[in-house]
């Protein structure tokens, strides 16, 4: 009676163990599917934040060509107005740089931290590189404002 027992035993003990281990990997399974809906869901996040930092930055680009465009129309009243080539240069000149410095302000103010945090969540996974981050962090000029733009609107339509 012994051996009988023991091994029914044994075959409960294999049966339990067997059990647990189904357990097992059904957790560990549900674990990776929740690892990689979250990785789906900061993917989107990011993506979001891609194509609305784009459109902003977009914006200000337009606004600062708007900018242009309206200086060039005073400075042609002014020219009609009897003002020399050589004023006229000058002020030109000089609002340009003021428009110029404005825009890069603008971007600097309202969207370095947020690049340069985006920057950060995004290199480790190559869909940005040195080049971006360069871009992105030392703007001097106005019109490279869309090719920052143009740049984070085709990461985010990759991601």
């Amino acid at each position: 009676m012994r051996w009988g027992q023991t091994n029914a035993v044994d075959l409960g003990a294999l049966a339990a163990n067997a059990e647990s281990k189904r357990k097992i990997e059904e957790l560990e399974a549900e674990n990776e599917r929740l690892q990689n809906q979250l990785a789906s869901l900061e993917l989107a996040k990011q993506k979001r934040l891609c194509l609305h930092i784009a459109d902003d930055l977009k914006g200000l680009y337009e606004s600062f060509q708007y900018d242009e465009r309206v200086l060039l129309a005073q400075l042609r009243k002014r020219k009609a107005a009897g003002r020399t080539i050589g004023e006229l240069e000058e002020e030109r000149h000089a609002k340009q740089s003021e428009l110029e410095n404005s825009a890069v302000s603008k971007y600097h103010y309202g969207f370095s931290d947020r690049l340069e945090k985006l920057y950060e969540e995004l290199e480790p996974d190559g869909w940005l590189g040195p080049n971006d981050e360069a871009l992105f962090l030392n703007l001097t000029d106005p019109l490279n404002i869309m090719k920052v733009a143009d740049r984070l609107k085709d990461v985010g339509s990759k991601l």
